[in-house]
């Protein structure tokens, strides 16, 4: 994929391309942070539990994020002035 075509591809494609780059990020923290050998069954228990946990709570934010969004007040107050109540005459 080159890079004009990812900048004006499918808007799908490019979520699950950010989503995939964002989930081997920290991935790579994971295993850095805590020392993990994949190698090891008991520390990809570990990396699977890591990474299990960062997913559940990043989707948990997204829901807080969402809710605190919806309940805003988006559309803005017009305050009136008394000359758009008078009608003008000549």
């Amino acid at each position: 994929m080159g890079i004009r075509q990812f900048l004006f591809g499918n808007i799908l494609e490019k979520i699950i391309t950010i989503i995939l780059i964002i989930f081997l990020i920290v991935s790579v923290f994971i295993i850095i942070k805590n020392k993990i050998d994949i190698t090891k069954k008991e520390d990809r228990e570990l990396f699977m539990k890591s990474l299990g946990q960062f997913t559940i709570g990043a989707f948990k934010n997204i829901g807080k994020i969402t809710a605190y969004v919806v309940k805003q007040e988006w559309v803005p107050e017009v305050e009136k002035n008394e000359s758009e109540n008078e009608t003008i005459t000549e």
